[in-house]
């Protein structure tokens, strides 16, 4: 197709910018944004007098056939239109037709992917659709960078006393003095910004931070694969190493080969190639790996109460100025509202409000008694944004006594006169009265319980969503649904770990107020994307292990004044095994540090089992703690060097610290605001086939010391 391009770059500049703006102001689905961009090139195309020749090179009909389709269209027919898109004409690599093949490239990505038992079908398949990077993806992967610092500059300008001088830190004006070079920046360069942000400092795992870390990634990267022949034969070799894989890991899967297939999606993500195969992969093979249950009873003990309340009511009723003190007695109790797309329960009211009142009207006073029934309720839903509450809803029945009528004008004949007239208008005044209860019951009940859902917001928003969003741990998939026994709670946790849990949880054959399993992906994932590359002490260490995983707080050791530095791997910086009640931890360390001095990397295994005794459960130590470095095999008979051997001993012991020889959990302790902590303890703990479950119980009161006699 070479003949055609000095035709198309006859096209004046003017009409494609006009065009290519006018289509890009309103396309945003991947549909739409398709058929958007398709009609650019098709109207560019025919304004050159070559449509007709592209058009059968280019499948452009079939790609019709198949846009028409919508949902239903045929990813094989899809990627074979996609696959001319990467020919070798060079008239390809001319905006407008980049711009399509990234647009199908999308539309492909938002279809249903293949079934499982297809999924190395269509990897094998996927070879033949090769998309060689263009100067414009360059283009785009520089705006993106530029917009990425742009953020982060705004980050920074709000930055609490006391912040790092993170701009000194980073070099963010050399950054922008290299974006602003003509001849284009110095990959060198670029590379030493790329490593200040990953150095794995402190503060450098919030989002702003990391979207600057990734997009100078995603340049060096296409940067570097511009016009390289061995990126299209290392991508035929990577398809056939992940079909392979596939293969297998359908067959039986396991925590080594869904690390293997994760190298291979992010090969595939890094060179920007068959986004639809990466997603397609993790979307069938990936599988919820948390699941929480909270039973109703547990909810019930922290809000269900007693109410015991006097207080003044004021009312009008059939222009009778009332003045009552009320005594309310009750229960608030907790409903579960069964729903399998959130969480929801009711809160439930059921009493009555005993009144002595008096009424005036002109110059008669009225005294009665009342009793007021009261049943009530309030819907509150969870979701993975936010706690809320519906409007209470009340129903009130009402009775009254009169005692007596005095009238300050006319004696007895004007009181006997109002109490024949009183009795009369009871009905109607219990009415009115019951309806005016509601709405003084329905205000009261949404007052109180919008103070309580604030409060509940603000700690899940500020002690785990919003922490977690600002570093990218937050769970890709986070469910809350609900039974009549139960708040359940189901996560999948990827972030930029491997593959999530292969199917679904082991049943938990024991009962518990609390009860959790979680699949070692979910850990595996988690620690990946939070410590991966990251840099910590042991003191920071082990702040983290007490505030965020409950461990024992250490204090300072004044006969070990030293603090080690360990510089995590960046890949499975933690790997968490279990299986047959028993459980493995091990650090990945790429280096270490102590006092200016550096050390080569050693992973530290701890392998535990778990035992229940009559003082309760624990997890024992299997021998000493295992340290070799990255890549050495047990039995291999490669002899360690002497700077090995020290560097392995000093780990042993300094790890010790944390890999204790007994792990006995304690009691989790629920200590709301105003109430009464709750002590749940561990009744189950159990670990099988890379999953952990455990149960909890309310702990028993503890028995009162007899009295001495």
């Amino acid at each position: 197709m070479q003949r055609v391009g000095p035709a198309l770059r006859g096209i004046p500049a003017f009409v494609f910018i006009a065009v290519m703006s006018l289509g890009s102001t309103w396309a945003q689905t991947p549909e739409e944004s398709l058929r958007a961009r398709l009609g650019e090139l098709k109207q560019w195309l025919a304004e050159g007098n070559v449509l007709d020749a592209w058009r059968p090179l280019l499948l452009l009909d079939q790609l019709d056939r198949e846009v028409n389709k919508g949902p239903s269209a045929d990813p094989v027919a899809t990627a074979e239109v996609l696959s001319r898109f990467g020919g070798s004409d060079p008239g390809l690599a001319m905006e407008p037709f980049v711009r399509v093949r990234q647009a199908i490239h999308r539309w492909l990505t938002s279809l249903p992917p293949p079934s499982p038992s297809t999924l190395p079908a269509a990897v094998r398949a996927a070879k033949a659709v090769f998309q060689p990077r263009t100067q414009v993806d360059l283009l785009d992967a520089r705006q993106a960078l530029t917009a990425a610092l742009e953020r982060l500059e705004g980050t920074l300008q709000t930055a609490a006393p006391g912040e790092r001088d993170w701009r000194g830190f980073l070099h963010l004006d050399e950054i922008r003095r290299q974006l602003s070079r003509a001849e284009g920046p110095e990959l060198t360069a670029l590379d030493a910004a790329y490593l200040r942000f990953a150095s794995g400092e402190e503060g450098l795992g919030r989002v702003a931070f990391l979207d600057v870390r990734d997009a100078l990634r995603r340049y060096l990267l296409t940067a570097r694969t511009l016009n390289n022949p061995k990126v299209r034969q290392q991508y035929e070799v990577v398809l056939e190493d992940l079909a392979s894989r596939l293969e297998r890991y359908l067959q039986q899967p396991s925590a080594e080969l869904a690390e293997d297939i994760d190298q291979r999606l992010d090969w595939l993500d890094d060179a920007g190639q068959a986004g639809w195969l990466v997603k397609a992969v993790g979307s069938q093979l990936s599988h919820p790996n948390v699941f929480v249950e909270v039973s109703a009873g547990l909810i019930a003990s922290r809000v269900a109460q007693p109410v015991d309340e006097v207080g003044p009511v004021r009312d009008c009723i059939l222009k009778t100025d009332i003045h009552a003190t009320g005594h309310t007695r009750g229960a608030l109790s907790v409903e579960m509202a069964p729903s399998e797309e959130q969480g929801q329960f009711d809160l439930v009211f059921e009493g009555d409000t005993a009144t002595d009142s008096v009424g005036y009207r002109g110059s008669l006073e009225v005294y009665a008694n009342g009793n007021t029934r009261i049943s009530a309720r309030k819907r509150i839903t969870i979701d993975a944004e936010k706690i809320s509450a519906g409007p209470a809803a009340s129903q009130a029945e009402t009775s009254t006594s009169i005692n007596g009528i005095c009238a300050q004008r006319g004696g007895r004949v004007v009181a006997a006169a109002a109490c024949r007239r009183a009795e009369k208008q009871r009905p109607t005044a219990e009415w009115i009265a019951s309806r005016h209860a509601e709405q003084r019951f329905n205000e009261q009940l949404d007052s109180r319980a919008e103070k309580l859902v604030a409060e509940a917001n603000t700690r899940y928003a500020e002690r785990f969503r919003r922490p977690l969003i600002e570093r990218r741990l937050f769970p890709e998939w986070l469910r809350f649904s609900t039974s009549s026994r139960a708040l359940a709670i189901t996560a999948m946790q990827i972030g930029e770990g491997s593959l999530a849990a292969a199917g679904g949880p082991p049943k938990l054959n024991a009962e518990g107020e609390f009860t959790v399993r979680v699949h070692q992906s979910a850990i595996n994932n988690l620690t990946g994307s939070a410590l991966g590359g990251v840099v910590l002490d042991e003191r920071r260490l082990d702040r983290i292990l007490t505030e965020s995983l409950g461990a024992p707080k250490r204090g300072p050791d004044a006969a070990d004044p030293e603090n080690w530095a360990i510089t995590f791997a960046r890949r499975q910086p933690v790997i968490v095994t279990f299986g047959d009640n028993a459980f493995s931890v091990t650090i990945q360390g790429r280096s270490y540090a102590n006092e200016g001095n550096v050390y080569p990397g050693m992973n530290v295994t701890a392998h535990y089992k778990i035992q229940r005794s009559e003082g309760g459960w624990k997890a024992v130590r299997q021998g000493d703690l295992v340290v070799l470095p990255p890549g050495y095999r047990l039995g291999s008979g490669e002899p360690l060097s002497a700077r090995q051997q020290v560097l392995r001993k000093v780990l042993e012991r300094r790890f010790g610290k944390f890999f204790e020889p007994e792990i006995k959990p304690k009691n989790l302790v629920l200590a709301p605001e105003g109430q009464k902590p709750l002590e749940l303890q561990l009744t189950h703990w159990e670990t099988t086939n890379g999953w952990l479950l455990m149960a909890w119980k309310q702990a028993p009161a503890p028995s009162k010391p007899k009295a001495s006699t």
